[in-house]
């Protein structure tokens, strides 16, 4: 498994949410839609690309859905946020090292994203006693 596997989406979130309105903005339909208890709703979309991957390749799949309609991404409505979020897997944190081209950042910064990561240590040793 190379250091940066693991997934990414992009994710509006806010409790004024309306995904009707989203999707005819956007021309994208969520691959996930919840309503929290607190009535915070999250309209999400994956990256279609398996865990293997890098997590610079599911960024780019993300960005390529959303380039398209960047111009609507920039200007939802007041209420909404709105992020990209990576969960990274590795086996050691030693070696947890994410490194993004400048390309990649300068998309997410041009449609008004946070960029958020988790590093997730995967223990996959089995205890024998």
């Amino acid at each position: 498994m190379s250091e940066a596997s693991g997934w990414a989406i992009f994710l509006i979130q806010g409790r004024n949410l309306s995904a009707d309105w989203l999707e005819k903005n956007l021309g994208i339909q969520a691959d996930s839609l919840k309503e929290a208890r607190d009535g915070m709703r999250h309209w999400q979309l994956n990256s279609r690309l398996a865990g293997y991957q890098s997590i610079e390749a599911h960024i780019d799949d993300l960005l390529r859905r959303l380039m398209p309609v960047r111009k609507s991404v920039r200007n939802l409505p007041s209420g909404l946020s709105h992020r990209f979020i990576c969960s990274m897997l590795t086996r050691s944190m030693n070696r947890a090292t994410l490194e993004l081209p400048s390309r990649q950042l300068l998309l997410i910064g041009s449609l008004g994203c946070n960029l958020e990561i988790h590093f997730d240590l995967i223990n996959d040793t089995k205890e024998t006693t």
